[in-house]
């Protein structure tokens, strides 16, 4: 009889001795997120790794704040979804919308997507844009 343990991301139940990677810090010596959402966490470390790169992404739709849901920029793209996750923001469904070698071209892209687009977000991609483009 196979023993299920559940994920503690998806919230799905596995099989403890197949789905689960070995962690000997762990009462029970398996990880606490299945091989697959553990798989889909390194991936998106690995993107950060890309040398120089700015990332603008998405947040699903939350309360209805806007019809697209929240749009930023960032280079430390892990840090900032749990930024938000760890103020109460809806994280799941996050997406990279786009990658730019340089802030400025982040900043610009994310103000284009706050205005023409209907993302809602911070005034500061304004603010930062019009000031790194005075230097």
């Amino acid at each position: 009889m196979c023993k299920l343990k559940e994920c503690s991301k998806c919230k799905e139940s596995f099989n403890i001795d197949t789905d689960f990677y070995n962690a000997k810090a762990k009462k029970d010596g398996k990880d606490h997120y299945c091989k697959t959402c553990r798989n889909a966490i390194a991936a998106s470390q690995r993107i950060e790794h890309i040398t120089g790169s700015y990332f603008v992404y998405a947040l699903p739709n939350e309360n209805g704040v806007s019809d697209k849901g929240y749009c930023g920029q960032t280079k430390n793209l892990n840090h900032r979804i749990r930024n938000h996750k760890y103020v109460g923001k809806v994280v799941d469904g996050w997406k990279i919308l786009k990658t730019f070698k340089t802030r400025v071209e982040a900043l610009a892209y994310e103000l284009e997507m706050h205005t023409k687009e209907g993302y809602a977000g911070n005034s500061i991609a304004t603010r930062n844009f019009n000031k790194l483009n005075q230097i």
